[in-house]
């Protein structure tokens, strides 16, 4: 509820005004904070928002810490998605006033009771795969297959990641998003479906909140 307020008085202050907020933007690679340069929002219904994502390999584990400008609409989304070879985390939390510290996220509680739904599990390169020969195990509240297309700029080197794998509901909440930070750029399209006998129906959406958990697999191969 309190979240919810917050929201609310921010849009009354800032949107109707036509204001932008000034963020820190700072990107870590280890669970702890980050510090940065202030920089201005780019859209009047961004604000400051800290994203942490944890995503786990075979035999590691790696964390990403992001502070930058936000959509509103990323404020307070936990997700998690497991995929072909990762499994991966997200939090974020929201501040609504010029370079304001948001609460240090708390990712959502790990749970890997299968729960009988199996999505078709890839992750290209090149291009989105027609044939898809793996298929994984949904665990917890993992309720949703999911299918990601992302171009992502990491300093002077460019990536596209195409990911499918299995997706808590949050994961498909949020229709559009993306990422500006110190040295990284991130835009994605997500679509989101009920099942493997469903790959061709559903809505399509824009997001960011897994990919970024990705970056060290992708720019490693």
């Amino acid at each position: 509820m309190g979240s919810t307020v917050a929201i609310v008085l921010f849009l009354a202050a800032f949107v109707s005004s036509g204001h932008s907020l000034q963020c820190m933007q700072c990107t870590g690679f280890s669970d702890t904070p980050c510090t940065g340069s202030l920089r201005d929002c780019p859209s009047i219904s961004d604000v400051c928002g800290t994203m942490v994502i944890r995503t786990r390999g075979h035999r590691w584990t790696s964390f990403n810490y992001i502070r930058s400008c936000v959509n509103i609409s990323e404020c307070s989304n936990n997700a998690s998605v497991t995929g072909l070879y990762t499994t991966t985390a997200t939090a974020t939390t929201c501040c609504f006033t010029n370079n304001c510290t948001t609460s240090i996220p708390i990712l959502p509680v790990e749970n890997y009771t299968l729960n009988g739904l199996a999505c078709p599990s890839y992750v290209e390169t090149l291009m989105e795969p027609c044939d898809i020969k793996n298929v994984s195990a949904c665990t917890g509240d993992q309720i949703r297959c999911v299918r990601y297309s992302a171009s992502t700029t990491l300093g002077s080197t460019s990536s596209d990641l195409f990911f499918g794998g299995c997706a808590t509901e949050n994961t498909c909440a949020v229709e559009s998003s993306s990422i500006k930070g110190d040295g990284i750029s991130v835009e994605i399209k997500r679509k989101c479906y009920n099942g493997a006998g469903s790959l061709d129906s559903g809505p399509m959406f824009y997001s960011l909140p897994v990919i970024l958990g990705l970056l060290k697999f992708v720019f490693a191969m």
